[in-house]
Protein backbone atom coordinates (compact mmCIF):
# COMPACT_ATOMS: atom_id res chain seq x y z
CA UNK A 1 0.00 0.00 0.00
CA UNK A 2 1.61 3.56 -1.19
CA UNK A 3 0.61 6.56 1.23
CA UNK A 4 1.98 9.67 1.69
CA UNK A 5 2.06 10.01 5.52
CA UNK A 6 2.85 13.62 5.59
CA UNK A 7 1.58 15.88 8.18
CA UNK A 8 -0.08 19.35 7.30
CA UNK A 9 -0.76 21.93 9.19
CA UNK A 10 -3.54 24.31 8.27
CA UNK A 11 -2.14 26.88 6.53
CA UNK A 12 -0.08 24.26 4.57
CA UNK A 13 -2.84 21.80 3.70
CA UNK A 14 -3.77 25.32 1.39
CA UNK A 15 -1.18 25.55 -0.18
CA UNK A 16 -1.08 21.82 -0.95
CA UNK A 17 -4.56 22.09 -2.20
CA UNK A 18 -3.95 24.95 -4.34
CA UNK A 19 -1.42 23.23 -6.29
CA UNK A 20 -2.62 19.46 -5.76
CA UNK A 21 -4.20 17.87 -9.42
CA UNK A 22 -6.91 15.34 -8.60
CA UNK A 23 -7.95 12.01 -11.12
CA UNK A 24 -10.50 11.99 -13.35
CA UNK A 25 -13.46 12.76 -12.90
CA UNK A 26 -12.74 14.52 -9.57
CA UNK A 27 -14.01 13.37 -6.26
CA UNK A 28 -17.76 14.39 -5.75
CA UNK A 29 -18.34 13.46 -2.33
CA UNK A 30 -16.61 13.96 1.23
CA UNK A 31 -17.19 10.77 3.86
CA UNK A 32 -16.82 11.43 7.67
CA UNK A 33 -15.33 8.77 9.78
CA UNK A 34 -13.97 8.43 13.09
CA UNK A 35 -11.10 6.05 13.88
CA UNK A 36 -13.05 4.78 17.04
CA UNK A 37 -9.61 3.34 17.76
CA UNK A 38 -6.93 4.76 17.72
CA UNK A 39 -8.32 6.78 20.25
CA UNK A 40 -7.52 10.76 20.75
CA UNK A 41 -5.24 9.67 23.79
CA UNK A 42 -3.47 6.50 21.84
CA UNK A 43 -2.19 9.01 19.14
CA UNK A 44 1.19 9.45 18.39
CA UNK A 45 1.54 10.89 14.97
CA UNK A 46 4.04 8.81 12.51
CA UNK A 47 4.14 5.98 14.74
CA UNK A 48 -0.24 5.65 14.21
CA UNK A 49 0.11 6.42 10.84
CA UNK A 50 2.53 3.70 9.98
CA UNK A 51 0.53 1.08 12.36
CA UNK A 52 -2.70 1.72 10.89
CA UNK A 53 -0.85 1.13 7.17
CA UNK A 54 -0.14 -2.35 8.59
CA UNK A 55 -3.79 -2.92 9.80
CA UNK A 56 -5.17 -1.86 6.69
CA UNK A 57 -2.38 -3.92 4.91
CA UNK A 58 -3.37 -7.19 6.88
CA UNK A 59 -7.01 -6.82 5.80
CA UNK A 60 -6.02 -7.15 2.55
CA UNK A 61 -6.48 -3.54 1.25
CA UNK A 62 -4.29 -1.34 -1.11
CA UNK A 63 -6.00 1.69 -0.47
CA UNK A 64 -7.09 3.54 2.94
CA UNK A 65 -8.45 6.65 3.84
CA UNK A 66 -7.37 9.58 2.56
CA UNK A 67 -7.14 11.97 5.55
CA UNK A 68 -6.62 11.68 8.89
CA UNK A 69 -7.49 14.85 11.52
CA UNK A 70 -5.99 15.03 14.73
CA UNK A 71 -5.03 17.70 17.43
CA UNK A 72 -1.42 17.77 16.00
CA UNK A 73 -2.16 18.89 11.85
CA UNK A 74 -3.86 17.48 8.79
CA UNK A 75 -2.56 13.97 8.25
CA UNK A 76 -2.45 12.72 4.54
CA UNK A 77 -2.85 9.30 4.20
CA UNK A 78 -4.00 7.76 0.59
CA UNK A 79 -3.33 9.95 -1.96
CA UNK A 80 -6.67 11.86 -2.70
CA UNK A 81 -6.18 11.76 -6.77
CA UNK A 82 -6.81 8.02 -6.27
CA UNK A 83 -9.72 5.99 -5.25
CA UNK A 84 -9.68 5.40 -1.38
CA UNK A 85 -11.03 2.34 0.72
CA UNK A 86 -13.09 3.52 3.52
CA UNK A 87 -17.26 3.33 2.99
CA UNK A 88 -17.75 0.23 0.85
CA UNK A 89 -20.14 1.26 -1.60
CA UNK A 90 -19.52 4.97 -0.57
CA UNK A 91 -15.61 4.67 -1.98
CA UNK A 92 -16.79 5.37 -5.62
CA UNK A 93 -19.40 5.24 -8.42
CA UNK A 94 -18.92 3.33 -12.01
CA UNK A 95 -20.75 2.70 -14.42
CA UNK A 96 -21.15 -0.79 -15.98
CA UNK A 97 -23.34 -0.96 -19.01
CA UNK A 98 -25.53 1.20 -18.47
CA UNK A 99 -26.04 1.13 -14.36
CA UNK A 100 -24.29 2.43 -12.08
CA UNK A 101 -22.63 0.79 -9.11
CA UNK A 102 -20.57 1.81 -5.99
CA UNK A 103 -17.23 0.46 -4.11
CA UNK A 104 -13.72 0.39 -4.84
CA UNK A 105 -13.54 -1.37 -7.92
CA UNK A 106 -15.71 -2.44 -10.93
CA UNK A 107 -14.54 -4.43 -13.43
CA UNK A 108 -14.71 -3.01 -16.45
CA UNK A 109 -16.91 -0.35 -14.94
CA UNK A 110 -16.08 3.91 -15.97
CA UNK A 111 -15.24 5.65 -13.13
CA UNK A 112 -18.03 8.21 -12.46
CA UNK A 113 -16.82 10.22 -9.18
CA UNK A 114 -15.16 9.37 -6.03
CA UNK A 115 -15.02 10.47 -2.56
CA UNK A 116 -12.39 11.60 0.10
CA UNK A 117 -12.49 9.62 3.20
CA UNK A 118 -11.87 11.75 6.21
CA UNK A 119 -10.89 9.74 9.55
CA UNK A 120 -11.22 12.29 12.51
CA UNK A 121 -8.94 10.71 15.57
CA UNK A 122 -11.34 9.63 18.52
CA UNK A 123 -13.92 7.81 19.61
CA UNK A 124 -17.20 10.52 19.09
CA UNK A 125 -20.02 8.06 19.93
CA UNK A 126 -20.31 10.13 22.93
CA UNK A 127 -18.79 13.80 22.83
CA UNK A 128 -18.19 15.86 19.82
CA UNK A 129 -15.04 17.33 17.99
CA UNK A 130 -13.58 19.86 20.22
CA UNK A 131 -10.01 21.83 20.68
CA UNK A 132 -7.43 21.38 17.76
CA UNK A 133 -9.36 18.55 16.37
CA UNK A 134 -12.13 20.36 16.19
CA UNK A 135 -10.53 23.46 14.04
CA UNK A 136 -8.59 21.27 12.14
CA UNK A 137 -11.85 19.30 10.46
CA UNK A 138 -14.03 21.65 9.77
CA UNK A 139 -10.93 24.09 8.33
CA UNK A 140 -10.15 20.43 6.16
CA UNK A 141 -13.36 19.79 5.29
CA UNK A 142 -14.12 23.38 4.23
CA UNK A 143 -11.22 23.60 1.96
CA UNK A 144 -12.07 20.87 0.26
CA UNK A 145 -15.30 22.08 -0.46
CA UNK A 146 -13.99 24.78 -2.18
CA UNK A 147 -11.62 23.26 -3.97
CA UNK A 148 -13.77 20.48 -5.68
CA UNK A 149 -17.06 22.03 -5.29
CA UNK A 150 -18.83 20.04 -2.87
CA UNK A 151 -22.05 21.20 -1.88
CA UNK A 152 -22.79 19.93 1.78
CA UNK A 153 -25.41 17.46 0.24
CA UNK A 154 -22.42 16.13 -0.38
CA UNK A 155 -20.84 15.46 2.82
CA UNK A 156 -21.81 12.20 3.87
CA UNK A 157 -21.58 9.95 6.91
CA UNK A 158 -20.15 6.53 7.25
CA UNK A 159 -23.02 4.84 8.61
CA UNK A 160 -25.06 6.34 5.43
CA UNK A 161 -22.92 2.96 3.36
CA UNK A 162 -23.21 0.69 6.91
CA UNK A 163 -23.85 -0.01 10.08
CA UNK A 164 -21.78 1.49 11.99
CA UNK A 165 -21.95 4.49 14.30
CA UNK A 166 -19.38 5.81 12.46
CA UNK A 167 -18.06 8.89 12.12
CA UNK A 168 -19.89 8.59 15.83
CA UNK A 169 -23.33 8.98 17.81
CA UNK A 170 -22.55 12.47 19.17
CA UNK A 171 -22.03 13.82 15.74
CA UNK A 172 -25.57 14.55 14.77
CA UNK A 173 -25.84 16.27 11.24
CA UNK A 174 -27.55 19.23 12.92
CA UNK A 175 -24.45 19.50 14.83
CA UNK A 176 -22.00 19.00 11.97
CA UNK A 177 -23.96 21.79 9.87
CA UNK A 178 -24.76 24.22 12.21
CA UNK A 179 -20.65 24.04 13.55
CA UNK A 180 -19.90 24.25 9.91
CA UNK A 181 -21.58 27.31 8.91
CA UNK A 182 -20.22 29.21 11.66
CA UNK A 183 -17.02 28.43 10.49
CA UNK A 184 -17.27 29.68 7.68
CA UNK A 185 -18.95 32.88 8.80
CA UNK A 186 -16.21 33.31 10.88
CA UNK A 187 -17.55 33.27 14.32
CA UNK A 188 -15.63 31.85 16.87
CA UNK A 189 -15.38 27.90 17.10
CA UNK A 190 -16.03 26.36 20.68
CA UNK A 191 -16.62 22.98 21.97
CA UNK A 192 -19.56 21.64 23.16
CA UNK A 193 -19.63 21.46 27.41
CA UNK A 194 -22.01 19.10 28.73
CA UNK A 195 -23.40 20.92 31.84
CA UNK A 196 -22.98 19.36 35.43
CA UNK A 197 -25.54 21.45 37.20
CA UNK A 198 -28.06 23.76 35.98
CA UNK A 199 -27.96 23.69 31.40
CA UNK A 200 -30.88 26.40 32.15
CA UNK A 201 -29.15 28.94 34.08
CA UNK A 202 -25.81 27.98 32.45
CA UNK A 203 -27.33 28.73 29.06
CA UNK A 204 -29.35 31.51 30.15
CA UNK A 205 -25.66 33.49 31.06
CA UNK A 206 -24.66 32.67 27.90
CA UNK A 207 -27.79 34.53 26.58
CA UNK A 208 -27.65 37.29 28.94
CA UNK A 209 -23.77 37.83 27.44
CA UNK A 210 -22.41 37.05 30.96
CA UNK A 211 -19.72 34.37 29.52
CA UNK A 212 -18.97 34.08 26.04
CA UNK A 213 -19.24 30.30 26.31
CA UNK A 214 -19.16 27.77 28.96
CA UNK A 215 -16.66 24.67 28.77
CA UNK A 216 -15.26 23.93 32.22
CA UNK A 217 -17.13 23.43 35.56
CA UNK A 218 -15.52 26.48 37.29
CA UNK A 219 -16.18 28.59 34.02
CA UNK A 220 -20.09 27.43 34.73
CA UNK A 221 -20.25 28.10 38.43
CA UNK A 222 -19.33 31.34 37.63
CA UNK A 223 -22.09 31.43 35.01
CA UNK A 224 -24.94 30.25 36.85
CA UNK A 225 -23.91 32.55 40.17
CA UNK A 226 -24.45 35.38 37.85
CA UNK A 227 -27.47 34.65 36.33
CA UNK A 228 -28.33 33.99 40.26
CA UNK A 229 -27.51 37.27 41.50
CA UNK A 230 -29.06 38.62 38.13
CA UNK A 231 -32.55 37.32 38.85
CA UNK A 232 -32.77 38.33 42.33
CA UNK A 233 -31.59 42.03 41.52
CA UNK A 234 -34.00 41.99 38.66
CA UNK A 235 -36.85 40.35 41.59
CA UNK A 236 -35.78 43.07 44.19
CA UNK A 237 -36.17 45.87 41.07
CA UNK A 238 -39.78 44.65 40.76
CA UNK A 239 -40.68 44.80 44.43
Amino acid sequence: MRILSLRLTRSQFVKYLRCKKFGKPAPDKIVLHHTWKPTIQAWNGEETIQSLKKHYESRGWSAGPHIFIADDGIWLFTDMKEVGIHAGLGNATWKKEGKLYGGYKCERGKLQGYSIGVEVVGNYDEKVWEGETLKNALFCISELQKKLGISIRNIMFHQDYSQKSCPGNAITREWFKKKLAAFKSGKKITHEYVFQFSPEEAKKAINLGFLEQVDSEMREIVAIGLVRVYEKIKKEMKN
